[in-house]
């Protein structure tokens, strides 16, 4: 909502917002970097291939893996 408000008042309304922009801008990038980092830790490896027997791996949903 921080950023949209500065874009408003710039666009629309004339308003020098380009320091405070640029600072929700800086806020923003922040945030989604640490959702990505949030999602990337709490990912669970679950490999698609078996690459010693060659086989694609089926994942049931209780985390045991079962071998096509």
């Amino acid at each position: 909502a921080l950023w949209l408000r500065n874009a408003y008042q710039l666009e629309f309304l004339g308003a020098n917002t380009f320091v405070e922009l640029w600072v929700s801008s800086i806020i923003m990038f922040i945030a989604n970097n640490a959702v990505v980092v949030t999602l990337v830790r709490k990912q669970r490896r679950c490999p698609l291939f078996d690459l010693i027997n060659g086989r694609v791996a089926n994942t049931l949903a209780s985390g045991h893996e079962k071998t096509a």
